[in-house]
């Protein structure tokens, strides 16, 4: 809410809850199931798009749902394939899974879910999900924001401007971008963050740029920087 209710304002509730960091509530939970439940009508609206007559859309719809729920079951649970049940659409299968598990699996959930969608759906189905749940970890106090489809503990607004900033300057370089993601990935585990590999991977987002823009595919970033210090 953006306003104080009127509870607050009388003093009879807090004016804000305290930060959800290694837990989850039934809001934050029902709000992240709530945005998973809009993503039939997100598929639907997408494939709309497309000149596609009802049959064929029927077609491509049920493809995109099957795979996700194929990729859930034996990938993510690890289910027996002949066990799934059949024409159901994702996720109302997955919902008593979904309530049992524990506040960090959650997160692993949607991650999982997120990486999936990267090779069926049009990046606009993505980003209205990730909207989706941004928006939920914002109203419901969690210290997570999603960035790049990985959860990140950001507890300072413009802490996470700067990294969404630095992250859409590399979208439009795919080997930049990948070593940045797996970077943020290695230094996002709170219990056992690998700070070594982090490095690694963010010294190689900064070697795999400089080869694009001096356009020398082979040099390594000692030669590229003397390269650049030299003109």
């Amino acid at each position: 809410m953006t306003k104080p209710t009127f509870s607050q304002r009388k003093g009879l509730e807090p004016l804000e809850r305290g930060m959800q960091i290694e837990s989850m509530d039934e809001r934050l939970r029902n709000g992240l199931w709530n945005c998973l439940l809009g993503f039939s009508g997100y598929l639907r609206t997408s494939l709309y798009n497309f000149d596609f007559d009802h049959k064929r859309l029927g077609e491509e719809f049920d493809r995109i749902n099957n795979a996700v729920i194929r990729g859930f079951w034996s990938v993510f649970f690890g289910n027996r394939l002949n066990e799934m049940r059949q024409h159901t659409i994702f996720p109302y299968q997955f919902e008593d899974y979904f309530n049992s598990l524990d506040w960090n699996k959650v997160y692993d959930f949607f991650e999982y879910f997120l990486e999936l969608l990267e090779s069926y759906v049009e990046t606009d189905v993505i980003e209205m999900q990730s909207n989706c749940i941004n928006s939920v970890l914002k109203r419901e106090n969690s210290v997570y924001r999603l960035v790049n489809g990985i959860f990140t503990p950001i507890t300072d607004k413009l802490e996470r401007e700067a990294i969404e900033e630095a992250s859409s300057e590399q979208d439009p370089f795919i080997g930049p971008s990948i070593h940045i993601k797996k970077a943020q990935k290695l230094l996002s585990d709170r219990e056992s963050p690998d700070y070594h590999n982090s490095i690694k991977e963010s010294i190689s987002a900064i070697e795999s740029m400089c080869r694009i823009i001096t356009k020398q595919k082979k040099k390594t970033l000692s030669a590229l920087v003397t390269k650049s210090v030299d003109r």
